[in-house]
Order: structure tokens, then sequence, then C-alpha cells
């Protein structure tokens, strides 16, 4: 019973540290260059009730940031509207002479069940000149290789340093735990040799046996604690790499809820914590 439990432990821990590699695009962390002088990169992001309307949102502050930089008046209340009745953005941009090119879009769901979306689009960069678009993105990660090489040392540092306290930490206590049982399991291990050699000496054959079970149990404990600290070491490797840089989203957050049992409704306070 004790080596299922062990076991389960083992997987739960591996998956849920493995949750928090999800790796947000690169041009999250820096806009990429153009490849080309007819165009610029803008970032911008929206927020709303549904992915749908964040990204909306976004793409009409891409907008206003164009139509401010060339000095034209934009009508932002209407592109809106017009984006949410199913119009084309490429439309709404003809309209105004300000010709966006949506790239990529990345949405966050937050703790209030409200969406952020980001959004990476290629605006022209003259307005006397017709835009040529590219398609691909290429951004510089080389911040991931010391981030790597911090786990590799350490594990959890990499993660930590690119401000991910709660995976840092969750993965180092993982880690301590996991080489913690496998030592421990090892020293039972050994102490049942100990019994084993006296109940030969006391000729007490149950004994014996009790003995070798219980040494046998022990050393399958071990080298599956040794086995999971090698794996989340790997896991934790592969993360640091991976995950990308905490956003400026709030490491806490909370917002109100209902719980039903039976016949009875209460409110509560839902807690959220950002890794």
């Amino acid at each position: 019973m004790k080596l299922k439990q062990v076991i389960s432990f083992c997987l739960l821990l591996v998956t849920v540290t493995s949750v928090f590699a999800k790796r947000e695009p690169d041009w999250m962390k820096s806009l990429p260059l153009p490849s080309n002088d007819s165009y610029i990169y803008v970032r911008e992001a929206g927020e709303g009730s549904t992915a749908l309307n964040a990204k909306n949102m976004a793409i009409i502050h891409v907008f206003e940031q164009t139509a401010s930089r060339f000095g034209v008046s934009f009508n932002s209340q209407r592109a809106l509207r017009d984006l949410q009745s199913g119009e084309d953005y490429e439309i709404i941009a003809a309209q105004y002479n300000i010709p966006i090119h949506l790239v990529d879009d990345y949405a966050i769901k937050q703790a209030d069940s409200h969406y952020l979306v980001y959004v990476l689009c290629q605006v022209v960069s003259r307005r006397t000149i017709m835009p040529i678009w590219e398609t691909g993105v290429q951004a510089s990660s080389y911040e991931d290789f010391p981030a790597m090489f911090s786990s590799m040392m350490l594990p959890g540092l990499g993660q930590i340093k690119k401000g991910r306290v709660g995976a840092g930490a969750l993965t180092l206590l993982g880690e301590v735990a996991f080489v913690g049982s496998a030592v421990t399991f090892n020293v039972l291990a050994h102490k049942q040799l100990n019994v084993m050699g006296d109940n030969v000496n006391s000729q007490n054959i149950e004994g014996f046996l009790g003995a070798y079970q219980r040494y046998n149990d022990y050393r399958t404990a071990s080298y599956l604690s040794w086995g999971a600290a090698g794996l989340l070491y790997i896991v934790n490797i592969i993360q640091a790499y991976c995950i990308s840089p905490k956003t400026d989203l709030p490491a806490f957050a909370y917002s109100p809820s209902i719980i039903c049992t039976g016949n009875s409704v209460a409110p509560s306070i839902a807690l959220s914590y950002n890794f």
C-alpha cells in the first residue's frame, strides 16, 4: 500500500510541475525585428469577458496607437462595434487608411473568469508606402539558457530567476523530498539487513522472512524515489528553459463565488495564485 502511495505521489508531483511549463510566445518577451522598413511590430493587450472580446479590444488598441502616431482621427467605439458584429479588421483598417496585419495572439484566463489577450501586429511604418507584410516571427530567447544552467546547478533556481517563485520553490521542495525519501528508504533497508542477520543467528525463520520482505519493500521504494528525483530533475531543466518570465499579472487574485450544497447556498471568495 505504501509503495502505491509513493508512486502516485511521484506521478502527481511531476504532472503538476509540468503544468507550470506552459510556454508563452517569444514575442511576449521582446518584439521581433522587422525584415524590411515598410512596417513595424506592435504589441497590445485587451481585456474582455470572452477571449474574442479581449482580442477585439487589443486590436482596437493597435488601431488607436497607429492612428495617434500618424495624427489621424479614429473612432474606437464604432470600430469596436464593427469588430463585434463580425467585420474583418482589415476592412476597418482600409477605411482609416492605417493597414495592420495580425501576426499572433496569446490569451490568458484570469481569476475573475475574464480574459487578457495580447496581440502582435505588423503596422505600416509610413503612410506614404505600401507595407510588405512578413508572416514569420523570430525573437531571441537567449535568456532561456542561463535559467536552464541555473536549474542544472540547483533545481528550481532557473524558474525563480524568471520570476516563477512558486514553480521554483515547488520544484526544489519536490527534489528534496524525493532525495530525502530515497536516502531514508535506503537506511531502513540496511537496518533490515541487520535484523535478518540477528534472526539467522537465532534461527527465527518467521522473523527472517518478515525482515526480508520489508528489506525488499524499502529497497524498491528507494529505487522509485531515486527514479522520481531523476525524472523531476530532467523536467526541471526543460521547464527552466521553456517557462516564460512572469508577466505583470498579480501573483494573488481573488473573485467572489457561490458554494451550493443541497438546498443551501453560501457566498465565498475564490483565491488563486499565479505561478
